[in-house]
């Protein structure tokens, strides 16, 4: 414990001194020379808070090999063709579980489903914006996540309505069918008011349900 104080101690004491002779000799630099410098670390600092950020979301990452996260980042860049902001994003949300997953089993499961909504009418833009807002379909099972997408359809919800509400897909198939028989029973039109309503807590369902018995 004592070498590890010591270690920090002193580690700390080359930080400070680090700092104290950036600041001396950006005292005597030009103004451009301060601008790339302080651009510089501006940037450094967003790349560390970037990858922080990541670490924070799946701290499982670190126990990946490189080579790993790469292939997997090169499938996103190459498959879904992102934006920087969209990779960002990403990768800053439930993207980064999905760094540490095997290749194979992503690319599976993106030709799966991709496959599915394109049967479904769905165009290679919209497939894209679906893995974008609903990155748990890299990971999620084909099998259990297809279901799900049968059972929303066979109660008459469009698959365009599905695409603007990914999220109702985190609720099990059971639960969605549960929900819709109890929403078909009081007359509930998802054509004219949607699937919002599936997409909330158990007990905000019942809250919302109670008030459309009320009102009906």
């Amino acid at each position: 414990m004592a070498g590890e104080f010591q270690f920090a101690k002193h580690m700390e004491m080359l930080r400070k001194e680090m700092l104290a002779a950036l600041k001396e000799w950006m005292e005597e630099a030009t103004a451009p020379v301060k601008a790339a410098v302080m651009k510089t670390l501006a940037e450094v600092r967003e790349r560390v808070a970037f990858v922080k950020r990541i670490i924070t979301k799946n701290a499982y990452i670190l126990l990946r090999s490189t080579k790993r996260i790469k292939t997997n980042v090169d499938f996103f860049t190459e498959a879904l063709k992102p934006s920087n902001s969209e990779l960002i994003k990403l990768l800053q949300g439930h993207g980064a579980e999905v760094l540490d997953l095997s290749s194979d089993y992503m690319k599976r499961n993106f030709k799966n489903i991709s496959e599915q909504l394109q049967l479904l009418g769905c165009t290679a833009e919209e497939v894209k914006k679906f893995f974008l807002d609903y990155p748990p379909a890299f990971y999620a099972s084909f099998e259990k996540l297809s279901n799900k997408i049968n059972c929303l359809l066979e109660s008459d919800i469009n698959i365009k309505q599905l695409l603007k509400k990914p999220r109702i897909l985190e609720f099990s198939a059971n639960n969605l069918k549960n929900r819709i028989e109890e929403l078909e029973r009081i007359g509930y039109d998802f054509k004219k008011h949607g699937v919002t309503i599936l997409d909330s807590s158990r007990r905000r369902f019942e809250a919302k349900l109670e008030k459309l018995n009320e009102e009906g």
